[in-house]
């Protein structure tokens, strides 16, 4: 196929969509935002099925014995993204295609420097205690 042909783009874009998902599924894993019961659930069963001595189709064919396999990788990341919380998907998204927003201040503060410090609360020998009664 030449450079630049319609095919030729197509499957880089199945690739490319390919690697975006496995990469938005990695950081939904990571994301502590998200329900364990999700982040465990999933690729729990998924392990299972994987380790498990039956397949669908056994793994003694060449080719098709790893295509189930593989089917079930890809419906196992589906279904998590499917399950994950649809904004928290989109913000993962936003932030791997690099479209997400800078981060902007909140209307009515002040850019500046923050200074962090304790205090302490030291009485006043003339007027008594602070926050005394008068």
């Amino acid at each position: 196929m030449p450079p630049g042909s319609p095919g030729l783009r197509e499957e880089r874009s199945w690739l490319r969509n390919l690697v975006e998902n496995a990469r938005l599924v990695w950081r939904l894993l990571r994301d502590p935002r998200l329900s364990p019961w999700v982040k465990l659930a999933l690729p729990g069963f998924l392990l299972l099925y994987l380790l498990m001595p039956l397949d669908f189709l056994p793994d003694l064919f060449p080719i098709l014995g790893q295509v189930d396999d593989l089917l079930a990788i890809l419906l196992a990341g589906w279904l998590f993204l499917n399950l994950s919380p649809r904004w928290l998907v989109e913000e993962h998204q936003e932030v791997i295609r690099g479209t997400a927003a800078r981060s902007r201040p909140a209307q009515g503060r002040q850019q500046g420097p923050v200074i962090e410090g304790k205090y302490r609360i030291v009485e006043d020998p003339e007027n008594g205690p602070a926050g005394g009664t008068s």
